[in-house]
């Protein structure tokens, strides 16, 4: 026996899986990367020779050595004659370093740098997530050997090397006693982690002004150690300064921009005499730094090293010991590569190591029997050559097989979001209607029997094979059982549907699609095709800004060429008035019948959003009609010309788009005017990023009085837009919170003030947060209230109402009746007090607008507007049901989010929420009544409009451009839920925006005043479902197609930097498009 599914439970069962999908696929493709078990032993490096080499002479080492990691420091700001860093250069200058440029791969965050730096292995890309909740490396390290044999280790910096190294430092707060641990000298190792730089590269880049004395506070630190180290000559010792990846000309890192991937390292020791300036600038890989260091601390090499030992920094080292610790080297890269290929002693590159090997033990006996000589000597560097020659061959081929791929658990998401994908196709097309459930036939229900044990013998015969055997969806703890069943059941519960609703005949088509409909569903399907190009992932602004742009020139077009035919329409509805007028007093039973369910059946019509507006908000219900249709001679006669006047304006205002052609081409060009100059705001993509642009300029140091100015100017335009008609106590509380934003960015340096800036803005940004919290719970109250209000007043048509209630509500108040000589008052907000005293005219109160008003007065007490009606005795008051309690709460909404973007965003970017802010004004205002769009052409203009705002504020598919500074706004310390919740709206701000956007357009044409509040609750229901279906095709339809794509390209050269960011801008894109859609699913019902 069948059984019916609402298609609200099988969209948020959609949504659920979705999020599933994808993530099932990125815990597929990026996999923990493999490793070898456990630590090197020293003493064990002969166990794959068939030759054991013997050591002749005792090796020395360093027995101090102190890293001072600059974060952030790059190749730029040390290895050039103009460096800040004065002392280091003096010391390049004298030959008493050896400096490299270091290259770091993708990505390059703090915590696979920090692996890198003391593993020497190349980590896995989903450290770019792990980068904020960092656990314990149990990886083999050269922290870890340095505990082992027994050094003494000192730390200061980073947390997380605390968390990555738990209990394997003595001391975690070096910075501030490092004078008296230079002169204890009780330590072998002093481990300094600086973070200043990076902080300050994200707040204001690499060009500000705070990053030379940052540098120079560097340099003095090195030169303090080095003295210290200097006096000491009873003890040898080395300083190593480098960088654990680079900065952005933005200020930020992540990516492959040359500036990011390169940095420095300098060996300075006092030991050092005589460098000639041509040792200098050797190019080497980051992770030939933890080798390195291994041999000149006389510990083991970490099993899972990749690195080669950098032989010209072992200066005072004899032939003999440098073969010795190249192979060592060579040996360690041996077992690695033994343990990942089962026929390894038949490649070419272990015949190599062989001959490598021999060669070694004969020049040891030479070396034995005839002492040094000019033979002997480019003997001994022809070996090294084969040495690294081995390792360097050996290490490529480990490096592209150490990641192996989940392709089972790809598979099996990939084949779940197609089926996802189809199903949603599938009801789009049939058009079923959302009112009534699908009904599963019993027919699916016997599929759905026979399927469950068939997807279960194959998913046993997989698990138990052995290509597969490793999946992480064949685990068997419980948290893996039920992740498979749920995986399963949904690949079941889309296939069973899908049947379904084959099944089920097609619902009555809709009228045909406009042109703008057809524009946005094949820009849509054409940004998805672009995805297989690595040149349009890099570029995909440019994608979306193409299709924005050319929407609006189409609809200029669109204006433009239809004006003739509305001015024809214009005459027709002039030529019809009088006969309006006369049935606008006596409406019969047919005509006003379900006015408001025939207004949504204009989906498609073309008929504007005024136009059905005006069509909705004047029609009396047919509760009112034993009123309207009560005849009162008198009454008709005092409706005079003037009064006519006014009414037939109101209705040309709205039902003729004519009179506002002009206003909607203005509105259009200004939209278009402002999505160029947010091109320029910020550069973004990968071939013009480096390219000067507005925010560049704003941000230079000499520019701060411009920033401040622009910074005020578009706080004051937020001011202006959103405030025109909220009470005193919503414009203070807004005009709090952006005296706060500005506060708060004058206090980090980045905006004048007229008194100097504090150390902490935490303050300000807390005020911020708490003015958005005020206002945001003020406005619920508000509408509570007015919901109860009105469901309490049900009694409709009594003789003796109350004489007198009071309303509070940011919403708006419509007094419905044709022949009330009231004036037209719209946009009246937050009114409080509402006296109605004595009518003979039925009053009906609903919650749209204010208008038809007998003897108005409106008087401002404190901030409140309190209209009052004082119209003859014996009342009729007609109270409806609220159908727009909610308006002024999403508007409130909306207001609390463009004031939040000011504060995360970075100083120059408040610019940008000032133009999108207009713009969105500008669309509801001028533009959606020319669009007529259904809902779901609607929410895919809006999805347009987030995503082209994506890349204004200054993103890309690139990890460098996120702005991680956004996270800790308000912050003291590092929470990580916090700082992750605050990143995330940061970088999807734009999206968010405009999402928050379409709720208010849909909702407020999903309204119907005359309609019981259970009717609108059903019509928004109807309508925010199909934004939800629209929202799921949308996401599941690039998320489908993306995945086959970095499945089938996983072994292209741009897989790591291109295709894989941009999957993890997808997967959280997901998360921010299913949160909002089971929100509108939950709540908007």
């Amino acid at each position: 026996m069948g059984f019916t599914l609402s298609w609200r439970c099988i969209f948020i069962i959609d949504l659920v899986f979705i999020l599933i999908g994808i993530a099932t696929f990125m815990k597929g493709f990026f996999p923990l990367k493999r490793h070898l078990p456990g630590y090197a032993e020293a003493g064990n490096e002969d166990n794959s020779s068939t030759i054991k080499l013997k050591l002749i002479s005792q090796i020395t080492h360093y027995d101090k050595i102190v890293i001072v990691l600059i974060d952030a420091l790059r190749a730029d700001f040390v290895l050039n004659h103009s460096t800040p860093m004065k002392y280091v250069q003096t010391m390049m200058d004298r030959g008493k370093t050896l400096s490299y440029i270091v290259k770091a791969n993708p990505p390059t965050v703090t915590l696979p740098r920090i692996k890198a730096l003391t593993t020497g292995s190349i980590p896995g890309f989903i450290d770019v997530v792990m980068n904020f909740d960092s656990a314990a490396l149990m990886e083999d390290n050269i922290i870890t050997q340095m505990k082992r044999a027994g050094k003494r280790i000192l730390f200061y910096g980073d947390d997380t090397w605390i968390t990555l190294f738990p209990n394997h430092f003595v001391d975690h707060n070096v910075s501030r006693h490092l004078n008296f641990e230079l002169q204890r000298l009780d330590w072998d190792v002093m481990i300094l982690h600086y973070l200043g730089l990076d902080h300050i590269g994200h707040l204001a880049g690499p060009k500000s002004p705070l990053v030379k004395p940052k540098l120079q506070e560097m340099d003095d630190v090195i030169q303090k150690i080095y003295n210290a180290l200097e006096k000491e000559t009873t003890i040898s010792s080395l300083i190593l300064i480098c960088g654990d990846h680079g900065m952005s000309d933005q200020g930020s890192h992540g990516g492959a921009s040359v500036s990011e991937v390169t940095v420095p390292a300098v060996f300075l020791s006092p030991s050092f005499s005589n460098i000639p300036e041509s040792s200098q600038g050797e190019i080497i890989q980051q992770i030939d730094l933890p080798p390195t260091l291994s041999v000149l601390l006389g510990i083991p090499i970490p099993k899972n090293n990749l690195g080669s030992v950098v032989t010209s920094t072992l200066i005072g080292y004899s032939k003999e010991e440098v073969l010795w610790f190249l192979y060592s080297n060579a040996e360690q890269i041996v077992k690695l590569f033994e343990a990942n290929f089962e026929n390894y002693d038949t490649d070419g590159s272990f015949e190599m190591y062989r001959l490598a090997v021999q060669e070694h033990s004969d020049w040891l006996d030479v070396m034995k029997s005839h002492g040094d000589s000019p033979v002997v000597d480019e003997k001994s560097r022809s070996i090294a050559y084969r040495y690294k020659l081995v390792i360097q061959s050996m290490t490529a081929r480990i490096s592209s097989s150490l990641t192996m791929y989940d392709m089972y658990s790809m598979i099996t998401a990939v084949i779940l979001l197609w089926l996802v994908l189809i199903k949603s196709s599938l009801a789009k097309v049939k058009r079923l209607p959302r009112n009534e459930g699908l009904q599963i036939s019993r027919h699916s229900v016997s599929l759905m029997m026979v399927s469950i044990p068939l997807v279960g013998f194959c998913h046993v015969t997989v698990c138990t094979s052995h290509f597969h055997a490793e999946s992480f969806l064949c685990g068997a703890s419980q948290g893996s059982i039920l992740l498979q069943l749920t995986i399963f059941v949904g690949l079941i519960f889309q296939v069973v549907v899908s049947l379904s609703i084959v099944l089920c005949s097609f619902h009555k088509l809709g009228a045909k699609k406009n042109s703008f409909c057809w524009s946005l569903f094949i820009g849509t399907v054409c940004h998805t095709l672009s995805l297989l190009s690595s040149s349009f992932v890099e570029e995909e602004h440019q994608t979306w800004y193409f299709l924005t742009m050319t929407f609006h020139i189409l609809l200029l077009a669109k204006i433009f060429t239809t004006k003739m035919l509305q001015k024809a329409k214009r005459s027709a509805n002039e030529t019809s008035g009088e006969e309006n007028t006369e049935n606008y007093s006596k409406l019969s039973q047919h005509e006003s019948h379900d006015n408001c369910s025939s207004y949504f059946h204009q989906e498609n019509s073309g008929v504007n959003f005024h136009e059905r507006k005006f069509q909705t908000c004047h029609k009396p219900s047919p509760d009112i009609r034993q009123f309207v249709n009560s005849p009162n001679e008198k009454e008709e006669k005092k409706y005079d010309e003037k009064e006519r006047k006014k009414d037939d304006s109101l209705h040309s205002k709205y039902a003729d788009p004519l009179c506002s052609t002009w206003n909607a081409v203005l509105g259009v060009l200004a939209v278009l005017i402002l999505s160029r100059a947010l091109r320029s705001l910020n550069q973004t993509g990968n071939k013009w990023l480096d390219r000067p642009d507005v925010g560049d300029w704003l941000t230079k140091p000499e520019n701060k009085v411009w920033l401040s100015v622009t910074v005020i100017i578009s706080l004051v335009t937020l001011l202006a837009s959103i405030c025109g008609v909220l009470s005193w106590l919503d414009r203070t509380l807004l005009l709090i919170g952006c005296f706060g934003v500005y506060r708060y960015r004058a206090n980090t340096g980045d905006l004048i003030f007229f008194e100097t800036p504090s150390s902490k803005a935490s303050t300000e940004a807390w005020l911020v947060y708490a003015v958005i919290f005020i206002y945001f719970i003020k406005s619920l109250k508000s509408s509570f209230k007015l919901s109860s209000m009105i469901s309490s007043l049900t009694s409709v048509g009594s003789k003796t109402p109350p004489s007198q209630f009071s309303i509070q509500s940011p919403d708006k108040l419509h007094c419905l009746h044709s022949h009330c000589k009231l004036d037209c008052i719209q946009s009246v907000e937050n009114i409080s007090s509402l006296q109605l005293q004595s009518t003979q005219q039925p009053i009906l109160v609903t919650s749209l607008s204010l208008q038809n008003s007998g003897t108005l007065h409106t008087l401002q007490d404190h901030g409140r507007l309190q209209p009052k009606f004082r119209i003859p005795e014996s009342p009729q008051i007609l109270v409806a049901p609220c159908s727009q309690q909610n308006t002024g709460s999403l508007q409130v909404i909306h207001n609390c989010w463009i004031l939040l973007m000011t504060l995360l965003m970075r100083p120059h970017n408040v610019a940008f929420v000032a133009m999108v802010t207009v713009q969105e004004i500008l669309v509801e205002r001028y533009l959606l009544g020319h669009m007529t769009l259904s809902t779901s052409y609607l929410t895919l203009y809006c999805l347009w409009m987030g995503e082209a705002s994506f890349f204004y504020q200054g993103n890309s598919n690139s990890i460098s451009t996120v702005d991680v500074s956004a996270g800790y706004v308000g912050l003291m310390v590092y929470q990580p839920v916090l700082v992750g919740m605050l990143l995330s709206l940061a970088t999807y701000a734009g999206p968010i925006f405009w999402l928050l956007a379409l709720v208010k357009y849909v909702h407020a044409q999903a309204s119907c005043p005359t309609a019981s509040l259970q009717e609108n609750k059903a019509r928004f229901g109807k309508e925010f479902t199909k934004v939800v279906h629209t929202l799921i095709l949308t996401r599941a339809l690039p998320l489908a197609a993306y995945t086959v794509l970095v499945t089938a390209q996983r072994y292209h050269l741009f897989v790591w930097t291109v295709f894989s960011p941009k999957l993890l801008y997808e997967g959280m894109f997901t998360v921010v498009i299913v949160v909002f859609s089971l929100v509108v699913l939950l709540i908007c019902q």
